[in-house]
């Protein structure tokens, strides 16, 4: 896997290619799979029955051609959209849209019209074997493909990213002139009396000895809702040390709130997001601080390695970032968490964002500003087990989708389009075969396309249904936490 990395950030556009053509044969068999599907459903050997009730008096290898041929171009056309946004092209430009999915149809459409005349030309016309003309033009329809869709659909387009980079007018907000700046530690912790202690031992003389570099800290431990010795052992760690700040949550309301509720009570010129199970070292901050002064406003830390996580976690993991990546042109960075430091005014533009249930490793990326990575090998846990079960990933996740894209809702838009596209084809092939002679009972669709159009609604409708219920969320407008207690905080 390493090797292919290394292959496609040292040539990226012939990777792109190597994709472009993979995607490109995974459509085209699933193009044939179906065909051939509905070539055998239509074998009057097998199913004589329904050959007389769907044909009627027409000629049954003709009605089979056209129908496969139209069920596997849609089936191959679906695949070669949706797979080609997610992972073969590098800029994702318009494709997004519902203008992108529709030029991507035309465009597709296209390129069968030259496959279907150039078949003519060379078989027909020129009697050339059909295999070489097959693969000949295969070949010419692929560059077309790619070089249509490449400079129409996947342009290059500025990102906030660059946008942010080339603002000379984006200045580091310092407190207090000269004097010493504050580095606030955001903690979040949900049952962990076994690891509290132990981090706060392991993570103190690291962050005192920031002082030689002008750096003061404060440490904000969020207990989010703790049902064991958590809330007590916070308490006493903030009598003896009044660097140490606790908020206590009247219940467990997640991680990504506990996090934000940090954010908007920490009072550093820059914020770091650690882990209390100390698998995050709390030596790399240090790294973190070091490209922080160097002008970069939010610094990842990336992980090479990822110690006591599980081949599910870390597959399930990364695709689902490039699936989010896919739909939403946010690009989370790959092997990064929630370990990572942000600038006072990155803090204070997502503490501002009026949206309710933040799922903020996306708008960590989505605010855009200056952003780099700091390196670094994942330790296991010091103790315990943790709290993230697959309950609480899958709804993070599903929250990651719902909070940044509205693509789900578009499916049924591009679906239409699909099939208005297919249903033009069969009009004008049905006018062609009857002008041949050849008689067709379109009333054989009827009863097929109302099943597929009603499981189309309903899929659809379960879509729209998770989206009203975002939006009912945001209307009721509750706090997305309740805060119980505050240890150490002036006011």
């Amino acid at each position: 896997m390493s090797f292919l990395k290394k292959l496609n950030e040292k040539y990226p556009l012939f990777m792109e290619i190597v994709r472009f053509v993979i995607v490109g044969g995974l459509a085209t068999v699933a193009d044939m799979l179906v065909m051939g599907v509905v070539l055998y459903l239509f074998d009057p050997d097998l199913y004589p029955h329904f050959y007389n009730v769907w044909y009627g008096g027409g000629e049954p290898s003709t009605l089979a051609t056209v129908v496969g041929t139209g069920a596997g171009f849609t089936v191959g056309l679906f695949i070669n959209y949706f797979l080609s946004v997610l992972f073969v092209f590098i800029e994702k430009g318009k494709s997004k849209s519902a203008y992108g999915f529709v030029m991507f149809t035309v465009l597709s459409l296209i390129g069968l019209g030259i496959h279907l005349v150039g078949m003519y030309i060379g078989y027909d016309l020129l009697k050339i074997n059909e295999w070489i003309v097959k693969i000949v033009l295969t070949a010419v329809v692929m560059v077309y493909n790619y070089v249509s869709k490449k400079l129409i659909l996947f342009k290059r387009s500025k990102t906030a990213l660059t946008d942010a980079e080339e603002d000379v007018g984006l200045q580091r907000r310092v407190f207090g002139g000269e004097h010493m700046k504050k580095l606030s530690v955001i903690v979040p912790c949900f049952n962990e009396e076994a690891t509290v202690e132990a981090f706060y031992t392991a993570a103190v003389p690291v962050f005192e000895n920031f002082a030689e570099r002008g750096y003061q800290f404060e440490l904000i431990f969020v207990n989010d809702g703790s049902r064991d010795r958590t809330a007590e052992i916070l308490a006493s760690l903030a009598e003896k040390d009044k660097r140490v700040k606790v908020i206590n949550f009247s219940r467990n309301f997640g991680q990504q709130a506990a996090i934000l509720c940090g954010f908007r009570h920490c009072t550093g010129n820059c914020a770091v997001e650690l882990d209390v199970d100390l698998q995050d070292p709390v030596e790399v901050v240090g790294e973190m601080l070091t490209k922080w002064e160097e002008g970069y406003d939010v610094v990842h830390g990336r992980r090479l390695t990822r110690k006591g996580e599980s081949a599910f976690k870390k597959v399930t993991a990364k695709m689902y970032y490039k699936f989010l990546h896919g739909i939403t042109g946010i690009k989370i960075p790959r092997n990064t968490g929630d370990f990572k430091l942000l600038d006072r005014k990155v803090i204070d533009v997502i503490c501002a964002l009026p949206e309710h249930d933040k799922y903020l490793r996306g708008l960590e990326s989505w605010v855009g500003f200056k952003q780099t990575f700091v390196d670094f090998h994942r330790n296991e846990r010091v103790a315990g087990e943790t709290k993230y079960t697959l309950k609480k990933m899958v709804r993070l996740a599903k929250n990651g989708i719902v909070s940044n894209s509205s693509w789900p809702l578009t499916l049924s838009f591009k679906f239409g389009a699909v099939l208005g596209a297919a249903s033009v084809l069969c009009f004008i092939t049905f006018i062609v075969l009857v002008c041949c002679g050849i008689t067709l009972p379109l009333t054989a669709w009827l009863f097929p396309a109302i099943a597929f159009c009603t499981g189309a609604l309903c899929v659809f409708n379960s879509l729209t249904n998770l989206y009203l219920s975002k939006a009912y969320d945001e209307v009721k407008n509750r706090p997305e936490y309740i805060v119980e207690d505050k240890i150490n905080f002036d006011e």
